[in-house]
């Protein structure tokens, strides 16, 4: 499976968690991203190694972005659930 392939079924998975307007710009840069290399495969002369190497790191900032609100926002859900169960009395046996 391609790095394209995981990162939309990625996107797909934690869509539900994802800012929609964060997902879009990322979405958008992945599409420009993939339209720049299409030109650069074709023979375009206005595509350089630098600017697609500029359009890489564009596209991998902002979904490392995306996807480490994901985790920020899990790991607030899990501690706060881990500190609520912590939180109730555990009965005590009695033998």
């Amino acid at each position: 499976m391609s790095s394209r392939s995981y990162f939309f079924l990625a996107m797909n998975e934690f869509k539900d968690q994802l800012d929609a307007t964060e997902k879009e710009n990322v979405s958008k840069l992945v599409t420009e991203l993939r339209e720049l290399a299409a030109k650069g495969q074709i023979g375009d002369a206005s595509v350089t190694a630098d600017t697609i190497r500029e359009k890489i790191s564009e596209t991998q900032t902002a979904s490392l972005g995306l996807f480490q609100k994901v985790y920020e926002k899990r790991a607030a859900e899990q501690s706060s659930s881990s500190s609520e169960s912590a939180e109730q009395p555990k009965e005590d046996k009695k033998d």
